[in-house]
């Protein structure tokens, strides 16, 4: 099958197959007299919750099958050391091996999409692009950034310093007010950022559009421009 990176704006749908990408939550011992749960913590681990996660992932499955006939799991799956395979399926046909990108599957088939971006196996740095590329997905810490996000964090660090200059009426060529920006610039963690903000996505059934309202991004930026990466 051909490539496809292909992606479309995602909607509230797209939260009912979102707990494909989170590991499914193990039971946890029945507390004692000593133990306190908190509500939240009760409603994660009742079985309705751990039922809801088992048919959201069979959900995906299906649908992702409904895409690639004829293809089945891969049986080289344990062969998975790159980050990328966490967002994305591993199958296989005959010799052939493919990933395809699971944010796809739930954002694409959330509007009726039949597409999905999907990446020979063996070229993982064109997966690693994708996902920083249409959903913004950066690698864990420690891990390698896509050659796509080394540049456009490359080029916009020199952006957003002159972004942080100008807020705070710095010059960079004064050796003081450099060191100034460039330790406001360091104090900001992008990917701690995009996690939070992916945490208040999901726990409040929001669409995945929603950190690209204008109004939205203004205050981000006005709170710290380097956002604007």
């Amino acid at each position: 099958m051909a490539n496809s990176d292909v992606v479309h704006t995602s909607t509230p749908a797209e939260s009912e197959c979102v707990s494909c990408l989170q590991p499914t939550p193990t039971p946890t011992p029945t507390p004692t007299s000593r133990t306190s749960l908190t509500p939240a913590t009760q409603a994660r681990d009742t079985p309705v919750a751990q039922l809801t996660t088992i048919q959201a992932k069979e959900d995906c499955d299906a649908k992702l099958w409904n895409l690639f006939p004829g293809w089945l799991w891969s049986e080289r799956s344990k062969d998975t050391p790159s980050w990328a395979w966490s967002y994305g399926y591993d199958i296989q046909r005959d010799s052939e091996r493919r990933w395809v990108c699971k944010m796809c599957i739930i954002k694409n088939y959330s509007k009726n999409y039949r597409t999905a971006a999907h990446f020979h196996a063996s070229g993982l740095e064109n997966a690693k692009n994708h996902l920083f590329d249409k959903h913004s997905i950066s690698p864990p810490s420690g891990k390698t950034k896509s050659a796509k996000q080394r540049m456009v964090e490359s080029s916009g660090r020199r952006q957003c310093l002159r972004s942080i200059a100008d807020m705070m009426k710095l010059d960079p060529m004064q050796p003081k007010e450099q060191v100034l920006a460039n330790r406001v610039i360091k104090s900001f963690n992008r990917s701690h950022f995009q996690n939070l903000v992916m945490k208040w996505i999901v726990s409040n059934n929001l669409t995945f559009a929603t950190v690209e309202h204008r109004e939205l991004r203004a205050i981000f930026e006005y709170l710290n421009p380097s956002v604007c990466l």
